[in-house]
């Protein structure tokens, strides 16, 4: 590239199984690594053209996106860029299944919403990934909330994947197992992690059956990420790779999800209320801008709409076998699994602010994934246990999209 002609980066110049391909999207990853490569060579005085990922070989560039390169590094010109891709007309077209499937218990349903490109049926096994939700919200409400017009689902439908999240009984749209009045017997806990682990399997059966696949990815939040560990050290010869956001493990405390006390079979949880706890994890100065304007707002309508409510207003329901659960092993330092037993490649994501699952704790998991052919830790800065919800979402879902994406050599 002689010096002053503008810096271009054409997406068709990637692996030809690429092109015009289902997948275009993950060259927003490429394109960031360009950009800060050029930024640090070339001073940040030349020129980019925005659109040129999406041009066809010999297409002319339109001056109107180019953008100076040091104007590209900020974080609107990127947002930009992330915009482009995600409306380009090959990632708008993203159909929705939701369906039900029979767990292990009579009369218990479990939830499974599918999202993928709407012209394209056939996945192979990299391409599969399930989503498991934590203990309290569901999957529809961590998962396919559309925050900045676009939810986590559709980011990673939209990148060329068949996405699927599961709802466990009592969470979100599947059968809730009956109340028990008053304090319950820990034993009878409804949804403990060996019930969830079940029903986690009944999916993953289901889905692996219906694709007449061998394995599939499993990408799985806080709670659920015990559920998924624990699956997939029993489990490896179903599991490709195995994305991990703050999985809860072994800590001094329970926590600030466990208020003390008998526990009944549902925990009450108001979402405005929670709204302030969330935002307690940040820094003063930093709880305002942590969460996008209107984001919450979608957020919390969203959660309301897929229930179950509670009695109280702007209130759900959700199953307290996960803080039993947190009582008998996490902070009680007995593991319900070894995490040496998972022989799958592992990528661990960690948040700066996340209290609920501290940094010790993180890292302390993440050296005992020793039987993994290879694993990874990201840390990402200026976000909480709920980052993926957050202004800085978007690196978690490039984050595990590159994962997903390892094979590829650039």
């Amino acid at each position: 590239m002689s010096a002053g002609e503008p810096a271009v980066f054409n997406g068709n110049s990637l692996n030809p199984r690429f092109r015009n391909s289902e997948i275009v999207i993950v060259v927003v990853l490429v394109v960031e690594m360009f950009v800060a490569d050029l930024c640090d060579r070339r001073g940040g005085t030349e020129k980019l053209h925005l659109q040129s990922i999406f041009r066809s070989p010999g297409q002319k560039p339109n001056t109107e996106d180019e953008v100076l390169i040091s104007d590209f590094c900020s974080t609107l010109a990127r947002s930009k860029l992330r915009l482009n891709a995600f409306n380009h007309p090959m990632h708008t077209m993203i159909t929705t299944e939701d369906f039900f499937v029979p767990s292990d218990a009579a009369g218990i349903d479990l939830h499974l919403r599918r999202k993928r490109l709407a012209n394209v049926e056939d996945f192979t096994s990299e391409r599969t990934l399930l989503l498991m939700h934590g203990a309290t919200f569901s999957s529809g409400s961590l998962f396919d909330a559309p925050v900045g017009g676009a939810s986590f689902m559709d980011k990673l439908a939209a990148a060329g994947f068949d996405v699927y999240a599961v709802d466990l009984r009592g969470y979100g749209a599947s059968t809730r197992p009956p109340e028990i009045a008053g304090p319950v017997d820990p034993s009878k806990q409804p949804v403990r992690i060996e019930t969830a682990i079940r029903d986690l399997g009944t999916a993953i059966d289901h889905i692996l059956e219906s694709r007449g696949l061998d394995q599939l990815n499993l990408v799985a939040m806080s709670w659920g990420g015990s559920v998924a560990g624990g699956y997939a050290a029993k489990n490896n010869g179903k599991i490709k790779q195995l994305a991990l956001i703050a999985p809860l493990w072994l800590r001094e405390t329970p926590g600030r999800i466990d208020a003390g006390g008998d526990l009944p079979s549902y925990r009450e949880v108001d979402l405005y209320k929670y709204e302030e706890t969330w935002r307690a994890a940040a820094p003063k100065d930093h709880r305002d801008a942590l969460i996008p304007s209107g984001w919450f707002g979608v957020w919390a309508e969203n959660t309301l709409a897929i229930g179950p409510r509670g009695t109280a207003p702007n209130t759900i329901l959700a199953p307290s076998g996960a803080i039993q659960d947190i009582r008998e092993y996490w902070a009680a330092g007995r593991p319900f699994y070894d995490p040496g037993e998972i022989r799958v490649p592992v990528l661990l994501i960690h948040a700066e602010w996340d209290v609920d699952v501290p940094f010790d704790t993180a890292r302390d998991f993440f050296s005992r994934l020793t039987a993994a052919p290879y694993r990874r830790w990201i840390e990402i800065g200026q976000g909480t246990h709920m980052v993926i919800l957050e202004k800085n979402r978007w690196q978690v879902v490039n984050t595990i999209i590159g994962f997903l994406h390892d094979w590829l050599r650039f």
